[in-house]
């Protein structure tokens, strides 16, 4: 079956999957589903959308979403790391491939955007 139908209109399944999928995240990290995850998901799209933006735009640009990603995702990862210890939360997206890639993806930008332009 197609997820939006000859007519144009989604089904009900597109519609609620965000949902579903919000929770199974929340549930994977340890922590309650939230309205918050909205306004996570909004952050990364900017981010994303900027990142995009900044490979037209040149090294100037890439250098200021290297410092955004690295604000938002260094705040997370310390988030992650504050509920490990509160906690003793180790789910497996709090303390594996979410924090993880909470600290390793600026890292990585950085020290491409340093290899390049050094």
């Amino acid at each position: 079956m197609d997820a939006v139908p000859r007519s144009g209109r989604p089904q009900p399944l597109v519609r609620v999957l965000p949902c579903r999928v919000a929770d199974h995240v929340a549930q994977s990290i340890g922590w309650a589903p939230s309205p918050f995850q909205k306004e996570v998901a909004g952050a990364n799209l900017g981010i994303g959308l900027g990142a995009i933006a900044a490979s037209v735009l040149g090294p100037k640009a890439a250098w200021a979403m290297t410092f955004v990603a690295a604000g938002f995702l260094w705040s997370a990862a310390s988030t992650h790391i504050a509920d490990m210890a509160r906690s003793k939360n180790f789910a497996v997206n709090n303390a594996g491939p979410l924090f993880w890639w909470d600290i390793l993806t600026p890292l990585t930008l950085l020290i491409g955007l340093l290899l390049l332009h050094w």
